[in-house]
């Protein structure tokens, strides 16, 4: 019973993690700050995964959210797919063609700073973005790998078709798995832009719930002992002689 618990528990932190590392709602945000859009009743719902946002309208009526989709599209083919990696790079080339254009008629650094403070700080933004999705996912994956080998030595284990791994190989691999799935969230979230009034979305809770299986499976190989005892303890009872 004891294994299976663990079995089970590391299947569900290598299928919740890879659920996180997938989802789209690590930060969801239904605030607009867009003027023009609260006067038509148009909300702006934004959800951010690991490596990019999905933007979507929402209201009461569709002829003016269907105008308001295709004016975006009119002026950016891809308003409602941000890519960080993409936007950051995008957005840093333009800054420095403007800056180049601006020093070239004789405007200081300090004064190209100043005039597109909030375009450079947007930009500066995305990159943070574009980092903690990075940092995030690269450490996700490294915890799935592990969560992964944790299972199949858990199956070839429980099977008795696995004998030359080191000791004590499945509990390091499930401490690992939970712990390095912890850091994706802790790495991801250290790095996010202070900035925004987004929220913490599912897959972040899943994400998290993944690192607390792993933690969970690693608890109970460490602290519960196996169950290897009982059956050496019949053989040897057995292979006894019998007393007079």
């Amino acid at each position: 019973m004891r294994n299976n618990v663990i079995a089970a528990l590391m299947v569900g932190c290598l299928a919740l993690g890879l659920m996180g590392q997938f989802g789209g709602t690590w930060l969801t945000d239904t605030d607009a700050d867009d003027e023009t859009m609260k006067a038509m009743g148009i909300t702006i719902n934004t959800e951010y995964g690991l490596h990019d946002a999905t933007v979507t309208l929402t209201g009461d009526n569709d002829t003016l959210i269907g105008m308001a989709e295709a004016g975006a599209a009119a002026s950016d083919a891809d308003w409602d797919d941000i890519n960080f990696a993409d936007k950051y790079e995008n957005c840093t080339e333009m800054l420095d063609q403007a800056r180049t254009y601006a020093t070239a008629l004789g405007m200081t650094d300090d004064a190209f700073d100043e005039t597109y403070e909030d375009s450079i700080d947007d930009c500066a933004d995305v990159g943070k973005m574009a980092d903690a999705g990075s940092y995030g996912g690269t450490t996700l994956w490294i915890g799935s790998a592990l969560a992964l080998v944790a299972v199949l030595i858990l199956l070839a284990s429980m099977s008795g078709g696995i004998e030359a791994l080191p000791d004590k190989a499945d509990m390091i691999t499930q401490w690992a798995a939970g712990a390095l799935t912890a850091l994706a969230v802790l790495l991801w979230y250290m790095n996010l832009p202070s900035s925004g009034d987004a929220s913490a979305g599912m897959s972040v809770y899943l994400t998290v719930l993944a690192a607390v299986c792993g933690l969970a499976a690693g608890g109970m190989t460490t602290f519960m002992g196996g169950d290897s005892a009982a059956p050496e303890a019949a053989a040897a009872a057995e292979e006894a002689p019998a007393a007079e």
